[in-house]
């Protein structure tokens, strides 16, 4: 608990100590340096209550379609890599991520997310299984073929689909939004 209080009060002089190096007419350069300065937090970019409205601000920002903002004294402190949008989560623990194609060219590829459950006896149920899909393959593990069904879901959507990629001192980071 203390520790978090001393990073607090270390991030907050470092904040005040920037802002003050800062002279009054980059105003446009002193929110780009604020939002540097919140995602350079290892805690986040909205632990701290004083980085809530730059961050906010950078998230109308980027979804109006505008750049990142460059912080000029940052000096490559906190590199902007890319930003965009995920609208599904990671596939769980346990099943694959593949991707299937709705049309025969390859177009609007979607994510999904495979099981694979090995069927005793290797053998397809006669008149597919009680969902009355028959997508039953033939898989290699450890060396052998075995016979089971593929089930196919849609991963969960993200409540957060907006995303950036930035790199603070060699170590990459993403906030979602």
């Amino acid at each position: 608990m203390k520790a978090h209080a001393l990073l607090k009060m270390s991030f907050l002089g470092s904040m005040i100590a920037a802002g003050m190096a800062l002279t009054s007419p980059a105003k446009a350069d002193n929110w780009a340096c604020e939002v540097a300065l919140c995602i350079s937090n290892p805690a986040g970019p909205m632990a701290v209550s004083e980085c809530v409205p730059p961050i906010k601000k950078l998230y109308r920002h980027l979804a109006r379609g505008h750049s990142f903002p460059l912080c000029k004294s940052a000096d490559g402190y906190v590199n902007f890599t890319r930003y965009g949008k995920e609208y599904y989560e990671d596939c769980p623990a346990g099943t694959k991520t593949v991707y299937r194609s709705d049309d025969d060219r390859g177009y609007s590829r979607q994510k999904l997310c495979e099981t694979f459950t090995p069927v005793k006896g290797g053998y397809r149920p006669i008149g597919g299984d009680r969902d009355g899909h028959d997508n039953y393959q033939f898989r290699v593990i450890d060396g052998k073929r075995v016979w089971g069904k593929v089930e196919l879901k849609q991963p969960p959507r993200r409540s957060k689909p907006s995303y950036l990629e930035y790199v603070v001192q060699g170590k990459t980071s993403r906030i979602w939004w």
